[in-house]
């Protein structure tokens, strides 16, 4: 890797014309100062983890890590990427999965799942470490809701950034860590390492970024050990999702699934909107949202004409609970036969895309 920078799964976030989530750049002064080695190259400068210090790399020498679940739609978008935690030249000693959840051109959920390797029965406990940059910022902190303020500067407009760190039990660490966007105009800021110990751990973020008079969204935090759940509430509707360990039957708030992942947006109390990460099944308030014979991802949005974008691996058999009478379903403008009774509606997915429904 030409780059050799310890930045696997890190993610950096643009929005509101300002740089809102970073790593920490090039360098302060020069490309042979020790500082590039023993910081800027190292997982502590990017929004990445680390078990046991140790960063993720590759499953494979030089190969791209897998890429999994992807949606795009006009308004949820999702990947998940695996990575193995390795030492140089050695074997892994475990393996993260990070989500991203892009929804309704709003905000972000960063979702990550840890595991220890398994060595015959016994599973490797570790100390992980979760870092996030929020740039150029000056930081509010308030228990795990953080305000992130940036000036109107060379580098972009004045706006905000509102991150939610959501990681029951563990310890959230504001360091001052150095920054350069620039060469030799360097600067430390606040950088959050949220740190937990186990073998099998589940890590959120929520990333909602605002212009400087925005009204910010209340977050409502019901997560467990075993299950991350939140509220995302603002004057027009109120967001809800689940995050649990890999395909586990999870139910919290009036969501359920079995799956990865769920969430739905609601307005006036129904479902507008709703998605899936690797579920075959996805109820609210004991309402069948969508059911599939194999694991699917999805995003629906549902309207006169209703959006449906699917990720599958496999053929698969989608049921649908809607609330008017179905005409029509297109894939890239091919009819799709279906069934429908009682406004239950019934079709054989064979490929991944997206799904008008009238």
């Amino acid at each position: 890797d030409n780059h050799d920078h310890h930045d696997t799964l890190s993610f950096i976030l643009y929005a509101k014309n300002q740089m809102m989530a970073s790593d920490s750049g090039y360098t302060s002064n020069s490309y042979g100062d020790d500082l590039r080695y023993n910081f800027y190259r190292r997982p502590q400068a990017h929004n990445t983890i680390t078990f046991n210090d140790i960063p993720l790399g590759d499953f494979v020498e030089n190969q791209v890590n897998p890429s999994e679940d992807k949606l795009n739609t006009s308004f949820f978008d999702f990947e998940k990427k695996s990575a193995p935690f390795r030492p140089y030249l050695g074997e892994a000693i475990g393996e993260a999965q990070r989500s991203i959840a892009f929804i309704q051109d709003e905000y972000f959920l960063v979702l990550d799942e840890v595991k220890g390797q398994v060595y015959k029965t016994d599973k490797l406990i570790g100390k992980v470490d979760v870092y996030f940059h929020g740039g150029r910022a000056t930081l509010n902190a308030a228990n795990k809701s953080y305000l992130w303020s940036y000036k109107d500067d060379r580098y972009g407009d004045a706006a905000q950034l509102l991150t939610y760190q959501i990681a029951p039990g563990a310890n959230i660490d504001v360091l001052q860590m150095e920054s350069t966007y620039i060469k030799k105009d360097s600067e430390k800021f606040p950088t959050l390492r949220t740190t937990k110990s186990g073998s099998e751990l589940l890590f959120g973020q929520i990333l909602y970024p605002l212009g400087p008079d925005d009204t910010k969204p209340t977050i409502e935090d019901y997560s467990t050990k075993e299950l991350l759940a939140a509220k995302i509430k603002t004057e027009e509707k109120t967001d809800i999702f689940l995050k649990s360990f890999t395909k586990k039957q999870s139910s919290n708030l009036d969501l359920s699934l079995t799956g990865d992942f769920a969430w739905i947006s609601l307005v006036s109390g129904n479902v507008h909107k709703a998605s899936g990460q690797s579920v075959t099944n996805v109820t609210y308030n004991e309402s069948p949202i969508l059911e599939s014979t194999e694991h699917v991802t999805f995003a629906i949005k549902l309207d006169t004409v209703t959006e449906l974008g699917l990720s599958i691996e496999n053929p698969t058999t989608i049921t649908l609970h809607l609330t008017s009478k179905t005409t029509s379903i297109t894939l890239n403008g091919t009819q799709v036969p279906f069934q429908s009774s009682d406004r239950i509606l019934s079709f054989q997915a064979s490929e991944s895309g997206t799904y008008f429904i009238q």
